[in-house]
């Protein structure tokens, strides 16, 4: 598969139990001496996430399971759950989001933020 470019979204035959695959350009990653910071990273997730869950709407996807980006070395988790909620809510899509958060501080920011925007 060929690079996308920020904020593009393929959606690709999958694999075992996951029939499809959404694959985004959301995020970014420092090469070629460009360098990104934390709230670059939460702009550019808010702004591909949207235009992702489209994508899998329109290939038929009606769920996608999906982690928290950006919270290994780039982005605090409050500003990546703030941006991925962000990106989710600005979204006008029909397809169901299951997010994994399996640490309980993400959990408890991740409901906390949702709660905020009116999401589910």
């Amino acid at each position: 598969m060929r690079p996308l470019a920020h904020p593009e979204a393929r959606v690709i035959e999958g694999v075992a139990r996951w029939s499809k695959l959404v694959i985004s350009a959301a995020y970014p990653h420092d090469v070629n001496d460009a360098t990104f910071s934390p709230h670059d990273c939460a702009r550019m997730i808010r702004a591909a996430l949207p235009i992702a869950l489209a994508e899998a709407a329109g290939a038929g996807v009606v769920s996608v399971a999906a982690t928290v980006i950006g919270t290994a070395y780039r982005m605090p988790a409050d500003l990546a759950i703030r941006a991925f909620l962000d990106g989710v809510a600005a979204a006008d899509a029909g397809t169901a989001l299951y997010w994994s958060l399996p640490d309980s501080a993400h959990h408890s920011l991740a409901l906390e933020a949702a709660r905020r925007l009116g999401l589910g």
